[in-house]
């Protein structure tokens, strides 16, 4: 490229001879992720998004092997390409809380064997801001955040029970509900100490996870509300 721009006058052959005559030095530097559980997150996000704007996802969810293989690689491919095309991909990961949530799940969970993971969702933007996907998570390793499939236990309560029952009876927090037990028919679940506690509040109700007012919100709400929720 030099020669040529010698030829065209665009460099002069003193300064040519030169530059011909310098040492190149490549400063080189190894990528270091320090978000990696976030991070590893962001292809599976960009997958489903490439899936569905393609067409892809009825094919990728086949019962038929053949079809499903054949989207799967259809969907690696165009994934590639966009990659190859030198596409920017905004994230937004809050690396000041992505520090915090690591320290809180390292210092919660502690030295035994016991592991855990963490989703801060933006509640007014409704942005993915941080995630961690286990005590001591590696790249490329097993993520629970998202890789871990769990029944949702009592994180389920908020959306199942009171969200619904709040916005159809427009009740307020200190409205009295029984927490005493229940029956019906065959089907008897009980409050996780197995205490009855008469009235309570609904504040104190989801404060403290009860299970038999959660159902009973649930009958007086209906199916239906609970299901379009």
């Amino acid at each position: 490229m030099l020669e040529q721009m010698v030829a065209n006058g665009a460099l002069e052959q003193a300064e040519y001879e030169k530059l011909i005559k310098s040492t190149i030095k490549l400063d080189l530097s190894t990528p270091v992720d320090l978000y990696p559980d976030y991070v590893t997150y962001v292809p599976q996000e960009l997958k489903k998004l490439v899936a569905s704007s393609e067409g892809l996802d009825k094919s990728l969810q086949s019962t038929d092997v053949a079809i499903r293989k054949n989207a799967e690689a259809e969907l690696d491919k165009k994934v590639k390409e966009l990659l190859n095309s030198g596409v920017t991909i905004h994230t937004a990961l809050d690396t000041k809380l992505q520090t915090q949530s690591k320290t809180a799940v390292q210092s919660k969970i502690g030295v035994n064997d016991i592991e855990g993971a963490l989703v801060v969702i933006q509640h007014h933007t409704h942005e993915l801001v941080s995630l961690i996907g286990g005590k001591d998570y590696k790249k490329n390793s097993f993520n629970r955040a998202y890789q871990s499939y769990r029944q949702p236990g009592s994180a389920i309560k908020p959306l199942l029970d009171y969200a619904p029952y709040l916005e159809e009876t427009d009740a307020g927090i200190n409205q009295l509900v029984s927490g005493a037990s229940y029956c019906s028919n065959s089907y008897c679940p009980k409050n996780y100490s197995g205490d009855s506690y008469g009235m309570v509040t609904l504040r104190t109700a989801f404060a403290q996870s009860y299970n038999t007012p959660a159902i009973r919100l649930f009958e007086k709400t209906g199916w239906k509300r609970v299901s379009n929720t």
